[in-house]
């Protein structure tokens, strides 16, 4: 953990940094499920200029991904 502010807590990983609520520690499981690269290229069509949708918007995990990919 790197800080701490209004109820959130900044963590420092190796996919860059993450505010997460105080207490919430969701942010390694979702980090590690990625490990199994579940949005890779001709799975989830998550590619260079598509237009995805993040309803859940839970920590920004997938977001960071998508805007990896180009998408």
């Amino acid at each position: 953990m790197v800080g701490e502010a209004g109820g959130y807590q900044l963590w420092d990983t190796p996919d860059g940094r993450y505010w997460a609520p105080a207490g919430e520690y969701s942010l390694f499981w979702v980090l590690a499920e990625l490990e199994r690269k579940p949005y890779a290229e001709n799975r989830q069509n998550l590619l260079r200029g598509k237009v995805v949708l993040d309803c859940g918007a839970h920590l920004g995990v997938f977001t960071r991904q998508a805007l990896r990919a180009g998408a």
